[in-house]
């Protein structure tokens, strides 16, 4: 342990981290590229592998370029900075294909090309900032590599250029707040409209004071400030309320979330995730479709808009409730929320009339509990929407050892800078 060896990164990994081999063993090691030589410290041993921390780069690739933000490979957030993006994008899609085809079995040209990002940075509407309080004052920022300290900063290049001022604004205002140690995190959404919103996570109780606190920072009329407290998992509107997206490109659909209601951090990735779920839908104005997972009807909705309907199932409450408002305002009749866990209601759906397509778009943790029983109701195509390749597979391998086939399957950036990989898979069925 903490030995230190050279050896040359062979190539990157789902996880991000660069891949060499040392007496037989294979190194992880992060903030690498292929082709470099480095040295490093063995800081975890493990019968087949080893995990390194970067020492030094001996051998520099000739792709790599300097970073893109002075806290990069301290803050957790980004982990691809010094490569550039068609490098970032050529591995993405590599890696993808590679977990597919590996698990599956599938022919690589079912692989569809990646979904570059209009922008690699300034892209990310939300962001969930750490706070903590210090002798030297308020530190806000996200938190370091592999840890929870918290690396303080207010300059980010993917965040969203309206919230870094903002951020710096709330600073300024807990310097005189007595409970400002009581602030353990803010997050901070801006929609499609440019306006923004702050939720402020609060376990204190001078609530006037915060108010108070507050008031400088509540000055512009375009802010939306609400309050979530430790004994109420509700969130408080204190000023404003619903935001709103429009996931489409040419649709004068717009959905409205509450506060700190869950949306894509990449709002024009989203409207490319859209855009690909109604072309796997394959939707001719005849369809019965379920969505599972369905928020606030970020799929649902365009999907009501081209088939004859929709029965749509989300967990979240809150969601459900902002679901059929933006059914109602958008005057779609022909779809249905039911608030409830998605491996449940399906079951209850089974007696009930045919769906000719599923969608669904499941947590990381991906839609084992939901597969047996979708697999029961036969739909003829399923549209599989993943932010996690390796449970992704999971689920696709039962799916076609019971009766369906991969059609294809495509990478999409949402988190540019970043190694996660966003994946939409089609499935038909066989049998």
């Amino acid at each position: 342990m903490n030995k230190s060896i050279e050896l040359t990164i062979d190539s990157l990994t789902y996880g991000g981290r660069g891949v060499g081999r040392y007496d037989g063993k294979a190194v992880f090691v992060p903030l690498v590229l292929p082709g470099e030589r480095v040295l490093c410290r063995v800081v975890r041993g493990k019968k087949r592998y080893c995990e390194a921390e970067l020492i030094s780069v001996l051998q520099a690739s000739p792709d790599r370029r300097p970073p893109l933000c002075q806290f990069f490979s301290d803050c957790g957030g980004c982990q691809w900075q010094h490569l550039p993006y068609p490098v970032q994008l050529h591995w993405k899609e590599k890696i993808f294909t590679d977990i597919l085809v590996r698990a599956t079995g599938c022919a690589a040209d079912r692989i569809l090309p990646i979904a570059a990002a209009p922008a690699e940075t300034g892209y990310r509407c939300r962001a969930q900032i750490r706070c903590r309080m210090t002798a030297q004052g308020l530190i806000a920022g996200f938190y370091q590599t592999g840890s929870h300290s918290i690396v303080d900063t207010d300059l980010c290049p993917v965040l969203d250029p309206l919230i870094p001022p903002l951020l710096r604004r709330f600073r300024s205002c807990m310097d005189h707040f007595s409970q400002a140690d009581k602030i353990p995190q803010i997050d901070f959404c801006v929609d499609s409209n440019r306006g923004i919103s702050l939720v402020l996570h609060f376990c204190g109780t001078d609530m006037v004071g915060l108010m108070s606190a507050l008031q400088s920072l509540d000055s512009k009329s375009e802010l939306n400030l609400s309050i979530q407290t430790p004994d109420n998992r509700l969130i408080s509107a204190i000023k404003g309320g619903a935001q709103s997206i429009t996931p489409e490109d040419d649709s004068v659909l717009r959905l409205c979330f509450p506060p700190g209601g869950f949306i894509q951090i990449n709002l024009q990735q989203n409207r490319r995730l859209v855009h690909e779920v109604l072309q796997n839908a394959v939707v001719s104005g005849r369809e019965r479709i379920l969505d599972l997972y369905a928020g606030i009807g970020n799929f649902s909705l365009p999907l009501a808009r081209k088939c004859a309907e929709v029965v749509a199932v989300e967990e979240y409450e809150p969601g459900v409730t902002a679901a059929i408002r933006n059914a109602a305002d958008n005057h779609l009749e022909n779809v249905r929320f039911i608030a409830g866990r998605s491996e449940r209601v399906i079951k209850q759906l089974a007696d009930g009339p045919r769906f000719d397509t599923i969608v669904l778009d499941p947590p990381r943790s991906g839609a084992a509990e939901v597969v047996e029983s979708l697999m029961k109701l036969q739909p003829d195509r399923i549209v599989y929407v993943s932010c996690d390749p390796m449970t992704l597979v999971r689920d696709l391998v039962s799916l076609l050892r019971g009766g369906y086939r991969l059609v294809s399957a495509r990478p999409i950036d949402m988190f540019p800078q970043t190694w996660h990989i966003e994946g939409i898979a089609l499935l038909e069925k066989t049998k």
